[in-house]
Parts: C-alpha cells; sequence; structure tokens
C-alpha cells in the first residue's frame, strides 16, 4: 500500500500515474486543466501532507515537484447561479 516512513513516501500502485475521477459534467471544478486534473488548496495539501507522514518544507516541496502542478494561487469567487466568479 502506501510506504509512509520517514525516509521514503511512495505512493500506492493506482496512483502513480495520477488521481483521476469520473466527471460530473458540471464545468465547476476542471476548467481550463487538462482531462483528470483538480485542483488542490493548501488545506488539501496539508492533510495528504500528514496522511503521507510528510513532516518539513523540504520534504513537501520535494513531493509536490514530483507529483503536483503549481499553476496559480488566485481565485475568484462564484455566485450560485452564475457562470462566472
Amino acid at each position: 500500500m502506501t510506504d509512509s516512513s520517514s525516509n521514503n513516501v511512495k505512493l500506492a500502485k493506482q496512483f502513480e500515474n495520477g488521481v483521476y475521477f469520473t466527471c460530473e459534467m458540471c464545468g465547476s471544478c476542471c476548467r481550463g486543466f487538462k482531462e483528470g486534473e483538480v485542483y488542490l488548496y493548501q488545506d488539501d495539501i496539508e492533510r495528504l501532507a500528514k496522511h503521507l507522514n510528510i513532516k518539513g518544507t523540504s520534504r513537501l516541496r520535494e513531493f509536490a515537484m514530483n507529483y503536483l502542478k503549481i499553476v496559480n494561487d488566485s481565485f475568484f469567487w462564484k455566485e450560485p447561479g452564475a457562470e462566472r466568479g
């Protein structure tokens, strides 16, 4: 499954090529990204790091460089029913 030792973090075999989901056709979560990519916010990354027992900024940065694509740190509030934020 997942090796969470302090020296080596490995993802389970099914996650090696990324995490995919079934599209709900809502257009809200992955607009502008390649198929199968989703947003991860700071709290998502912190929970993932805790689950994988990643400690320290340098280890988290190393993990991010290998498995995450940083796109932009800004977002716009979208009112319910609005097409865009």
